[in-house]
């Protein structure tokens, strides 16, 4: 596979190589395994938060053979999800993340500047003057847009998006493929396994 494939392609085919480093954003389960599972989604898109559960449960079962990473992808028509993304960022300064992740996905419906400050508070922040500074600099907008760009590259045009295959940590290169939509846990098992076999 040439090296200028994901950059000149939309789409990927059902199993693709990306050359090149991706960063994997906040893993979970064993962050030195060398299969991956990589969500771009959004806070406020109703089938990311109805696939949770399902991660959760995949986490439990593979914690000790995969790592779970997780990039922003938030869609223009959601309008309070960049912001609860750059909330996340915010959150992850003060080693919060997960905790503010995790409450997102169950308050989708209320995610304005207010609720998010609130959200902080209620979970528990270090600083909650630290937090309400960093989300109204939106000092992690470039983070964001450059979460967005690499799930662009890889044909990720919705949300949830996953990311799932075999890394290379000496060249960053994953081998793989790419799953759309809240599927089953049956087809991330399928998959994971698959994968799981080759290593």
């Amino acid at each position: 596979m040439e090296k200028g494939w994901v950059v000149s392609h939309l789409k990927p085919p059902s199993e693709f190589m990306l050359v090149g480093n991706i960063k994997t954003g906040h893993l979970r389960g064993n962050k030195k395994a060398t299969v991956i599972l990589l969500e771009f989604s959004d806070y406020q898109c109703p089938f990311c938060g109805r696939v949770q559960p399902t991660i959760s449960r995949l986490i439990n079962d593979y914690k000790d053979s995969v790592a779970f990473g997780y990039r922003h992808f938030p869609l223009s028509f959601h309008k309070e999800a960049d912001e609860a993304a750059i909330a996340a960022e915010c959150a992850r300064e003060q080693d919060k993340f997960l905790e503010l992740h995790l409450l997102l996905y169950i308050r989708q419906k209320s995610q304005t500047s207010s609720d998010l400050k609130n959200y902080a508070r209620e979970i528990k922040v270090k600083s909650p003057e630290k937090f309400d500074k960093c989300l109204d600099s939106e000092k992690f907008r470039g983070l964001i847009e450059q979460d967005i760009k690499d799930g662009s590259k890889l044909g990720i045009t919705g949300t949830p998006g996953f990311l799932i295959g075999v890394f290379n940590p000496k060249t960053g290169d994953i081998k793989g493929e790419v799953l759309s939509g809240a599927q089953p846990y049956n087809v991330f098992k399928k998959t994971l396994d698959k994968y799981l076999s080759r290593k």
